[in-house]
């Protein structure tokens, strides 16, 4: 079972069992499930970089930049 799939359980049931119950039977961290819901479900930069995501979205190619202008 993938451990975002584990972390969506614990979110949906942590009000009947709560958070730390609920990760040890699942051996997962609580720290690791915060991390989780901090970023609301998204992967993490390790999943990211598996999938071969570049590490920083935010900018362009090399040969995409504009050069700087004149001030």
């Amino acid at each position: 079972m993938s451990r975002g799939l584990v972390c969506e359980f614990i979110a949906a049931e942590k009000t009947s069992y709560g958070v730390r119950r609920l990760c040890r039977v699942f051996r997962l961290s609580p720290t690791s499930f915060y991390a989780w819901a901090a970023r609301a479900g998204g992967p993490t930069a390790a999943e990211l970089r598996d999938r071969g995501c570049p590490s920083s979205l935010g900018r362009a190619p090399p040969d995409l930049r504009r050069p700087p202008a004149d001030r």
